[in-house]
């Protein structure tokens, strides 16, 4: 899981703009944080 995390932010950052990558790590910590709530 973690790994494919780790997958997904290496194509973002080649074919995305910074912009597009932070929002997208800002989401993905939301989600996690989220998660730890929920648990």
């Amino acid at each position: 899981m973690f790994k494919t995390i780790e997958n997904k932010k290496c194509e973002l950052i080649k074919f995305n703009s910074e912009t597009d990558y932070v929002y997208i790590l800002f989401h993905y910590l939301q989600q996690h944080h989220l998660s730890k709530l929920i648990n």
